[in-house]
Parts: C-alpha cells; sequence; structure tokens
C-alpha cells in the first residue's frame, strides 16, 4: 500500500529475474539499481537495461539529492526498488558486507526495507561466468521477511546521519542473515 525496498542478497545475474518472477502478481513495475559501468558497456547494452529490465544507474560518485529524486520519482505502492546493498555479486553463500546507501534511501526516502534471502543461483551466471548454463541442479528459493521500518531510526538522536544509514544497513544484513538459516534449513530439507 506504499513504495518499499527490496534488500536482497546478490549471488548472480539471475537473481533479478528471480525476483521478477516471485514478485509480479504484486507489482506492475520492479525497478532496481545497477553499477553505471554496466551502462557504459555500448549503446545496446544500455538501452536493455534501462528499457526492458528497468536498471537505475547508480554510482559512488552521483550526486545525493538528484539521486534521491530521480528513485523517489520511479517509487510507489505497486514499484518497489530492488537493491543488492553488497554491492557486486557474492563469490560464494557467505555475505558481504553491505554498503550504507541501503539506509540512505531508504531513510532519506522514508520507506521501508523489505529483506530478501535468494539461494540457488550461486554457481549458475555469477561471478566470472559468461551464461547460466553451469547448474548445479539446486532450486531457486526465495525468502521474504517483515518489512524494516525507518520510524525506528528517524527518531535517534544519538548518532550521525551516516551512523544510522549504517546502523540501518547492518540491521537489513542481520535480517537476511537469518532468512538464509531459515532458507538453507529449508534447501537441505528438500534435498
Amino acid at each position: 500500500d506504499r513504495p518499499y525496498l527490496i534488500a536482497a542478497n546478490y549471488a548472480s545475474h539471475l537473481d533479478v529475474p528471480a525476483v521478477y518472477m516471485a514478485v509480479r502478481p504484486h507489482v506492475d513495475v520492479l525497478n532496481f539499481t545497477a553499477s553505471s559501468s554496466y551502462f557504459r558497456h555500448s549503446r545496446a547494452t544500455a538501452w536493455f537495461m534501462r528499457k526492458v529490465i528497468n536498471a537505475i544507474p547508480l554510482d559512488s560518485s552521483d550526486e545525493c539529492a538528484a539521486c534521491l529524486d530521480r528513485i523517489g520519482a520511479l517509487l510507489g505502492p505497486r514499484r518497489p526498488l530492488l537493491f543488492f546493498p553488497e554491492g557486486g555479486r557474492s563469490p560464494s553463500e557467505k555475505l558481504q558486507p553491505f554498503k550504507s546507501g541501503v539506509g540512505l534511501l531508504a531513510l532519506e526516502l522514508d520507506v521501508p526495507i523489505v529483506p530478501l534471502h535468494i539461494t540457488g543461483t550461486l554457481g549458475r551466471w555469477g561471478r566470472h561466468q559468461a551464461t547460466a548454463c553451469h547448474s548445479r541442479g539446486n532450486p531457486i528459493r526465495l525468502l521474504f521477511g517483515e518489512p524494516l521500518e525507518m520510524r525506528i531510526f528517524r527518531s535517534r538522536d544519538d548518532a550521525s546521519r551516516y551512523e544510522t544509514y549504517r546502523l540501518i544497513a547492518e540491521q537489513a544484513k542481520q535480517q537476511i542473515e537469518i532468512l538464509s538459516r531459515v532458507n538453507g534449513a529449508a534447501s537441505t530439507m528438500e534435498s
């Protein structure tokens, strides 16, 4: 009933289509952030990223206010933003450190973060793989958690803005780690 971010672990280029398939009945558009370097490969790649898969170029050197305006204009109740706080694809099941950008976006846009753990995509079009053909045969499973509301962080007077962004990112990471244990146990039971 309101805009929100989906924060997920990131192991493979298959993560974006997997999330899209899972949320498709509940959204009109799923936008996601991608490194601006993807948009510099070629004009065809940039067009595909923007027009076909709704990627929003994001770079750490982007002007913050303009970036917030651009992302805020795209968000809506049925138009969430998928965000991978690790930055790049992880080479293992272990979560990498989360960047504070997810906290900045959520707090400044005043939107909740829905944590998501994805399993089964590692080894399928992951880091240093050119295709999605390599498969371990594991099913792809997505487990969503309860939204992380920003009101609990808005009232903090004891921290700087940056510390609050970091705290939000760390809280999102902890929630995804909990989901990973539940999701991993469910995957093991299915095997």
